[in-house]
C-alpha cells in the first residue's frame, strides 16, 4: 500500500508539480499569519505552566481578582540633597495624576500621620510596660545623681532594642512621612497601573510612559539620578530580553544549519530545496499550535531553533538519496520513488518513533512538558509530510529549468555502500563510543537541579542597580503569600495557626508576619492606654527639667506627643491604611498578608518551597484555608518539573524500546 501510494505520487508530482507548489504557496500565506501571531503571543506568567485544577493556580486567580494588578513601578530618586528629591517627587506626582495609565502614585507613607500620632497603641504591651519601666529606671538614676539622659546610648535603659525591633518590622518607621532611606539620599516613589502587568503589551506602554513623564520633570531638577524598580520592570526586561534571545538563537540556528549545508553539498541552490519545505513544515505547526494552545510559554518560545534542528535531517536525508540515485544515472522517476519508498520509509519509522516519544509527554501535569510534547510531536510528522509533499516537486522543477546537474562518474555510494566491503576503521570507532557512553553515565552522577531561578534569569545592571537602591529603602522585597479571608475570627484562627507553627518549627520556621485588615485595631487598648498614662506621669516628673537639655528635651518633648490615651476603632483608622487590605470591592472578602523573613530569597526553588510548604495551606478550627502567590505558584512549578521530569523519561525511553 505505502509503496503503491509513492508510486502513484511519484507521477503525480512529475506531472503537476507546478501545481503542488502552488498549493504549498496557498498554505504558506495563512500560516505565515498563524505563526506570527503565536510568537507574538508569548506568556511569561508562570502560573501559565500549571493545570488550572492545581489548588494554588486557583487561590492566585481569586487574589489577582480580589487585588487587581498585583503590579508596580517604583521610582526611584537620589541625589545629596534630600529637600531636591522631594521637590522632584512632587512635581512627578503632580504630572502622574493627569496620566490615564496610573491608578496611584504614592511617594509618602500612607496614614503616616495617624501612626505617628497613635503608634505606641501599636506596640505590644509588653514592650510598652518596658518603656515605662526604663524610663522610671533612668528618672531613679537622674534623682540619685546620675548621668543625664540621652536616649541613643546603648545600656540597658536605652530604648535601641525596641526600636530595633520594629525598625525591622516597619523600615523608617515614623521617622519620617516618605519613603527615604536612612542617609535621605533615596527616595522612592511607587507607582500602580490602571490595568494588569500580565499584558505584556499594557505594561510596556504604562513603563514607558512613565519615563516619558520622568523625562520631562527632570530637566528642571539639576542632579537628580532616577532608577526604575518593581515587577513591572521585571516583567517587561524579561519579555524584552526573551524576544531578543528568540531573535538571536533563530539567527544563529539558522546560519548554522545554512553553513553545514554548504560544507556538505557545496551547491548554495541545494540549500533552498530544503529550507523552503521545513519553512512549510514549521509555519503549519505553529498555525495549528496558535489554533490549539493559543500562546507559547517561557519554556516553549524556543520550539523555532528545535523544531528546525530536528525537521532539517528529513531534508539532507531525502535529497541525499535523490542525488546519490541521480548520480548512478537513474531517471528522474525512479530516483522521486526511490528517495521516497527506501528514505521515506526509514524516515517515517524515525519520525514516528520520535513524535511519539513527545507526545507522550502531554499526559504530565507541567504544561512546560506537555505542550513542549505537543508542538515537537506534531511539528516532526508535519516537517517529514512537508518534504514528502513539497521536495519532489521542487525537485522536478529545479531538473526542468537544468538548475541541478549531476556528474556520472562512478558510483557516488563509495566504501559506505559496497557490500562487499567492511565500514572503515569499526573498531575504533566503537571503542570511543563505548568510551564516550560510559563518560556520560559517569558524569550524569554530578549533575544537579538548578533551584535558584535568579541564577537562570538573564542579568541586566540597571535593574540590578535599582535593586540595590531599592534596598536602602526597603530590606524586605519578597512578596507576600496572600489569604482570602471573611471575617475577624477566621483571621485570627489563621494567626493563632501561624503562631503555634513558629513554636513548633523554632529557628526552622520561614515566615515572619501575618498580617490583615484586623490587626489595625490595636490588641489590649485598655491595658496599653493604662500604662501610656503611667509613661506620661513620669515624664511630668520635676527632675527631668532640670537635668534634662537641647537635644534630648527635644526628643522627650516629641515622644509625649505620642502619649495619646484614646480608643481606636477599625473605623477610625483612615482608608488609605485600610485599602490595600480591602481590594476589589466587587471581589468578596479581605486580604491577609503573610511575610516571609526579610533576608529570604523567594527566587531560590529551595526556599519558595519550605515557604511554600510552611504557608499555602493552613487548617484551622474556622476551617482551611489556602493562600497564593507568584512565589508559591513558583514551588509548585518546580515539585511538578522534577517529578514530571522522571516520568517522561522513563515513557520516553520504553517509546523507544518499543518502536
Amino acid at each position: 500500500m505505502f509503496r503503491k501510494f509513492i508510486n502513484f505520487y511519484a507521477e503525480f508530482t512529475l506531472k503537476w508539480y507546478l501545481l503542488i507548489l502552488l498549493v504549498g504557496v496557498v498554505l504558506a500565506v495563512p500560516a505565515y499569519k498563524g505563526a506570527c501571531k503565536l510568537f507574538s503571543n508569548i506568556n511569561t506568567d508562570i502560573i501559565y505552566l500549571l493545570p488550572e485544577d492545581y489548588q494554588s493556580v486557583q487561590t492566585l486567580h481569586k487574589v489577582r481578582e480580589k487585588i487587581k494588578g498585583l503590579g508596580h513601578l517604583i521610582v526611584i530618586a537620589e541625589s545629596e540633597d534630600r529637600e531636591k528629591n522631594i521637590s522632584f517627587l512632587e512635581d512627578l506626582s503632580e504630572r502622574l495624576q493627569a496620566n490615564p495609565l496610573v491608578a496611584k502614585a504614592m511617594y509618602e507613607k500612607p496614614g503616616f500621620d495617624f501612626l505617628d500620632k497613635h503608634k505606641l497603641m501599636y506596640i505590644d504591651l509588653a514592650d510598652l510596660a518596658e518603656i515605662r519601666d526604663r524610663i522610671d529606671r533612668r528618672i531613679q538614676r537622674e534623682k540619685l545623681g546620675g548621668l543625664l539622659i540621652d536616649l541613643s546610648e546603648d545600656e540597658p535603659t536605652s530604648f535601641n532594642d525596641i526600636v530595633d525591633k520594629y525598625s525591622e518590622k516597619y523600615p523608617s518607621g515614623s521617622r519620617s512621612r516618605y519613603l527615604e532611606s536612612d542617609d535621605g539620599r533615596i527616595f522612592l516613589m511607587r507607582i500602580d497601573p490602571t490595568g494588569e502587568i500580565g499584558d505584556f503589551e499594557f505594561s510596556e506602554k504604562f513603563y514607558q510612559s512613565i519615563q516619558d513623564e520622568v523625562s520631562k520633570v527632570k530637566p528642571a531638577h539639576e542632579g537628580i539620578t532616577v532608577h526604575y524598580s518593581g515587577n513591572v520592570r521585571g516583567r517587561v526586561d524579561e519579555y524584552r530580553s526573551l524576544v531578543r534571545d528568540l531573535k538571536r538563537a533563530g539567527i544563529i540556528a539558522g546560519l548554522g544549519i545554512l553553513l553545514v549545508l554548504l560544507i556538505f553539498f557545496r551547491n548554495p541552490s541545494v540549500i533552498l530545496f530544503i529550507f523552503l519545505p521545513l519553512a512549510l513544515g514549521m509555519l503549519v505547526t505553529f498555525t495549528i499550535t496558535y489554533g490549539v494552545l493559543g500562546q507559547l510559554s517561557t519554556v516553549t518560545a524556543m520550539m523555532f531553533s528545535i523544531l528546525a534542528g530536528l525537521g532539517i535531517d528529513f531534508g539532507v536525508h531525502f535529497f541525499s538519496r535523490y542525488r546519490e540515485e541521480r548520480r548512478k544515472g537513474s531517471s528522474i522517476e525512479v530516483s522521486l520513488k526511490t528517495m521516497l519508498v527506501h528514505t521515506g520509509r526509514a524516515s517515517w519509522t524515525s519520525a514516528i518513533t520520535t513524535s511519539i516519544t513527545f507526545l507522550l509527554l502531554m499526559i504530565v501535569d507541567f504544561r512546560g512538558f506537555s505542550e513542549f510534547g505537543f508542538i515537537a510531536g506534531i511539528g516532526i510528522l508535519l516537517n517529514l509530510a512537508s518534504y514528502i509533499f513539497l521536495l519532489p516537486a521542487l525537485l522536478v522543477l529545479a531538473e526542468r529549468l537544468k538548475v541541478l546537474r549531476w556528474r556520472q562518474a562512478g558510483v557516488a555510494a563509495g566504501r559506505f555502500l559496497d557490500p562487499h566491503k567492511s565500514y572503515p576503521h569499526a573498531r575504533p570507532i566503537l571503542a570511543v563510543t563505548l568510551i564516550l557512553f560510559f563518560a556520560g553515565i559517569a558524569a550524569s552522577f554530578f549533575m544537579h537541579f538548578e533551584y535558584n531561578y535568579g541564577n537562570m534569569k538573564a542579568h541586566f545592571p540597571g535593574a540590578a542597580l535599582a535593586s540595590y537602591k531599592h534596598r536602602k529603602v526597603h530590606k524586605r522585597q519578597n512578596r507576600p503569600s496572600v489569604f482570602i479571608i471573611e471575617n475577624e475570627e477566621q483571621a485570627q484562627a489563621i494567626k493563632d495557626a501561624f503562631g503555634e507553627q513558629k513554636k513548633k518549627l523554632g529557628e526552622e520556621s520561614v515566615v515572619d508576619t501575618f498580617k490583615t485588615v484586623y490587626d489595625l485595631e490595636p490588641r489590649e487598648q485598655d491595658e496599653k492606654i493604662i500604662v501610656i498614662g503611667e509613661i506620661k506621669g513620669l515624664l511630668e516628673d520635676d527632675v527631668l527639667e532640670k537635668f534634662v537639655k537641647g537635644k534630648d528635651k527635644e526628643k522627650i518633648d516629641k515622644f509625649k506627643k505620642s502619649l495619646v490615651q484614646e480608643k481606636i476603632a477599625l473605623e477610625d483608622v483612615p482608608y488609605e491604611l485600610k485599602e490595600i487590605f480591602m481590594g476589589n470591592p466587587d471581589a468578596p472578602g479581605t486580604v491577609g498578608f503573610v511575610f516571609a523573613l526579610p533576608e529570604l530569597e523567594l527566587e531560590n526553588g529551595m526556599t519558595a518551597m519550605r515557604f511554600a510548604d510552611q504557608v499555602a495551606e493552613k487548617n484551622t478550627p474556622k476551617g482551611t484555608f489556602y493562600s497564593s502567590s507568584g512565589s508559591i505558584v513558583f514551588a509548585d512549578v518546580l515539585i511538578t518539573m522534577v517529578r514530571d521530569s522522571q516520568i517522561a523519561i522513563a515513557l520516553a525511553f520504553l517509546a523507544v524500546l518499543t518502536f
